[in-house]
């Protein structure tokens, strides 16, 4: 019976995760390196010590991401959910997609596997599916593949529900969730910055904050960076402590169950390789969300993982001619 307890407490967890997302900003498309707001006066009241740091964060990100300027990348999705109570993770879907990019021109072929979404909603069976992106500034058109050929579907302006912002490699890299370190400082706030000895190289250790932040709902991030890859992040660590109410299908009468105070944990761990001389892209993203209720109000020594998705990279080359054939619908 406990062991009973403690899978669909599990299972709870899932579900309010899947409904309450609250820690990634909205989504936004790659932007022009430019678009980087270098006055990093206006991020937070760091130290001034923190401060210089931020700038020399800011400045090689803006300098990093100017280079790669068009290219192409082979990568795959593997998701797996914990799906019983003995906590083991099951295959619940592959995204093999490959992606290429010139400026603000985008395509995406994906060819789909799966028996859930992304973001955790199971589907009734498996499906397979094919699809194809051209991104062109903010306009977005999709087709997708069915038994008698192509169905077109309307243009979109991004961000839009027919394209998952992982789709895009750079998601997966820095800064986070493909959005601009001006865009990550207007949903969190940056409170400290330090420099470590992470797995015996030199790194910084930033500590964010989310502003929207009530006294039942706490979000923190902390990312390693190492600044001689890159300014590429090498882990990152997305905390919530929130307290879980039990469900009242009556308001008008009492909860027979106590609220709980919950602590979730979304862990991604990176694998980098060197490119070129000044060059680094992951090779391997490895995303683990976990999470536990508290029996006290410290951060539990071990949390069962739930969900895992790995974003494995086949291929990838920058900075190269990209056909503008490869960039639209093939006919």
């Amino acid at each position: 019976m406990y062991f009973y307890y403690k899978y669909c407490k599990v299972l709870l967890l899932l579900l309010c995760m899947m409904l309450c997302n609250v820690l990634q900003p909205a989504l936004s498309q790659k932007t022009e390196a430019n678009s980087y707001d270098t006055n990093t006066t206006s991020f937070t009241t760091l130290s001034e010590e923190a401060t210089q740091l931020l700038k020399q964060i800011n400045f090689g990100t803006l300098d990093y991401n100017s280079k790669l300027k068009s290219g192409m990348i082979k990568f795959s999705l593997n998701l797996e959910q914990m799906e019983n109570i003995q906590r083991s993770l099951e295959k619940k879907g592959v995204w093999n997609i490959t992606y290429r990019f010139d400026g603000k021109r985008e395509f995406y072929d994906i060819k789909i596997r799966k028996k859930m979404e992304l973001n955790g909603a199971p589907l009734p069976n498996w499906q397979e599916t094919h699809l194809q992106y051209q991104i062109e500034g903010k306009k977005l058109y999709v087709r997708q593949k069915n038994r008698t050929g192509w169905k077109k579907y309307s243009p979109q302006t991004v961000p839009s529900p027919f394209f998952k912002p992982e789709f895009n490699p750079f998601w997966w890299n820095w800064p986070i969730w493909n959005l601009t370190l001006a865009q990550l400082n207007s949903g969190y706030q940056f409170v400290d910055i330090q420099q470590v000895q992470w797995e015996n190289t030199p790194h910084y250790h930033l500590t964010l904050k989310r502003r929207v932040d009530t006294h039942e709902s706490k979000n923190t991030l902390e990312i390693w960076l190492d600044p001689q890859k890159g300014f590429q992040p090498t882990q990152m660590l997305a905390h919530r402590r929130y307290v879980q109410k039990p469900f009242q299908p009556h308001k008008e009468e009492p909860a027979s169950v106590q609220s709980e105070k919950m602590y979730s944990l979304v862990r991604y761990t990176y694998q980098l390789a060197q490119l070129k001389p000044n060059i680094w892209f992951p090779k391997l993203v490895t995303m683990e969300k976990s999470g536990e209720m508290l029996e006290v109000d410290k951060k539990p020594q071990s949390l069962p993982i739930f969900r895992k998705i790995t974003m494995q990279v086949d291929k990838v080359v920058f900075n190269i001619p990209i056909d503008e054939k490869d960039l639209r619908f093939p006919d």
